[in-house]
């Protein structure tokens, strides 16, 4: 199971892969993916099933692919896992086994490395013979976003991207901005 991640460029912004219940399940059972936009006071399921992935541009991408599972393409979202848009990275299964990004998570340029599938029953020849290969791809998300956030000055109204958000655990009341109680 992949862990719960999140990135000090991306502040509030944490994804971990899980199950709802009274315990925690096997590696086995059924799992989710879940996003949580609050540092982790909330959680809202997202995707079923187990994945990796990966945080870039300050959060304002998130990349994802199945985890021990055979895939051809990746998923990725722009507003914090509301929404997911597919993108194929291969032609042939491959078992993706990480998505990397640079060290201090702020470019939107991820790299996606695993192994070609084991071969399946096909009268393709050439996917007979691809697998165990290694597999490495490069995705550069840049020239996809193509507005450019307005309003750092101004957080929290119309004409601003930016949203205000403060640390609040919500027990002294929305009123109180009480950092850690």
């Amino acid at each position: 199971m992949a862990p719960v991640y999140s990135t000090e460029t991306a502040v509030g912004l944490v994804i971990g892969t899980g199950n709802l219940g009274a315990r925690l399940t096997g590696n086995d059972e059924p799992k989710n993916l879940y996003i949580s936009r609050d540092g982790g006071l909330s959680w809202k399921s997202t995707r079923p099933g187990a994945y990796i992935y990966e945080i870039g541009d300050h959060g304002s991408i998130i990349v994802i692919a199945k985890k021990q599972v055979a895939v051809t393409e990746v998923e990725f979202s722009w507003d914090e896992g509301l929404t997911w848009t597919v993108l194929t990275i291969s032609e042939v299964p491959v078992i993706v086994v990480n998505i990397i990004i640079e060290p201090s998570n702020l470019s939107q340029q991820f790299l996606v490395y695993g192994v070609v599938a084991p071969p399946q029953e096909s009268d393709d020849q050439e996917i007979q013979t691809t697998g165990g290969k290694a597999f490495l791809t490069y995705m550069d998300f840049s020239g996809l976003h193509m507005k450019q956030c307005v309003g750092e000055d101004k957080p929290g109204t119309a004409s601003s991207d930016f949203e205000l958000w403060s640390p609040n655990d919500g027990r002294h009341g929305s009123a109180s901005n009480c950092f850690l109680g």
